[in-house]
């Protein structure tokens, strides 16, 4: 097969991958995306491309295909919002777990100091 006639069957599991890292330069995010799609489509998703089934094209090859073809984009979620509401809930926690352990340690003292006058008392 010559290379002329590679690039016209699409159903070949090449892809051009300069393509590829030129709208995307994160290499690691593109192959947790391909992984990620090949994996829906594996569980049942259709494919965005249309293709063969008779010919030997695996999951992988058919989301790198999609996103080479940018039938799907990669994009980075925003996590800050939710780091700072994590943050903020883990200080809230902690704040009120300390001033629990300080009311019950108040309490404590409250009762030993209480204990002692009593005894004293009774002693007396």
């Amino acid at each position: 097969m010559t290379d002329s006639n590679r690039d016209n069957n699409q159903n070949f599991p090449t892809s051009n991958l300069e393509a590829v890292y030129k709208n995307d330069h994160n290499r690691f995010l593109i192959t947790m995306a391909v992984a990620k799609r090949a994996r829906q489509i594996k569980e049942g998703s259709l494919p965005m491309i249309d293709y063969n089934p008779d010919l030997p094209l695996g999951y992988v090859d058919i989301a790198l295909k999609e996103l080479e073809q940018d039938k799907y984009s990669i994009y980075i979620q925003d996590n800050e919002e939710k780091e700072e509401d994590v943050l903020k809930e883990m200080d809230d926690t902690l704040n009120r777990d300390i001033e629990k352990k300080e009311e019950k340690e108040a309490k404590e003292d409250k009762k030993s100091k209480d204990k002692g006058k009593s005894k004293k008392s009774l002693a007396a």
